[in-house]
């Protein structure tokens, strides 16, 4: 199948939208299933294949044609990568900012003092050095790099302690979220 869109897309996709439309119908179908399988989120799948297209259909004069399923796997391969790092970004700034808000709202203590009471109870779970570093990191307002300084640790390592602590954090307050 291959083969044949090679001759025909070389010489007339630049031109013809009714050949990109039969390289869409040939190749969307098992991209749509690579993508579902990779971010698990048929939601968005059809998103990621339209965009792999559309990009496609914008640089298709300089496309690979004779190479294009690897083509269109690797760019499938980037752009759920890219959405799997965005989302991962995003759910940390969110669990963060949830938190932050809960420690900045001091004007509201005595209407919160369960949720106070609840963040309080929730950091003092967490493991030692996740704490230690967590409470370096928001109470102290130290970068990774001056807390991995301080401990003698690697930046990476702090990473990994603040990524565990705010998924502790993040799964305690929806516990609590639950409970309310």
């Amino acid at each position: 199948m291959e083969n044949s869109f090679v001759l025909v897309h070389q010489k007339h996709l630049e031109n013809s939208e009714l050949n990109f439309q039969n390289l869409y119908e040939a190749y969307a179908p098992s991209l749509l299933n690579y993508v579902q399988r990779k971010i698990c989120r048929p939601e968005f799948a059809k998103d990621v294949v339209q965009v792999i297209f559309m990009d496609l259909w914008s640089r298709r004069d300089k496309i690979p044609y004779q190479h294009i399923k690897p083509y269109l796997m690797r760019a499938a391969h980037n752009k759920c990568t890219d959405l799997i790092r965005k989302n991962a970004v995003e759910k940390k700034h969110e669990a963060s900012i949830a938190y932050e808000t809960l420690l900045n709202e001091s004007s509201y203590e005595q209407d919160n003092e369960e949720l106070i009471l609840w963040a309080e109870k929730a950091v003092d779970d967490l493991p030692q050095r996740s704490r230690e570093i967590f409470c370096m990191s928001k109470y102290q307002g130290l970068k990774y790099r001056e807390i991995a300084e301080e401990l003698g640790v690697s930046q990476k390592t702090v990473e990994t302690h603040m990524r565990r602590a705010m998924i502790k954090l993040r799964e305690s307050f929806e516990n609590f979220q639950t409970c309310a």
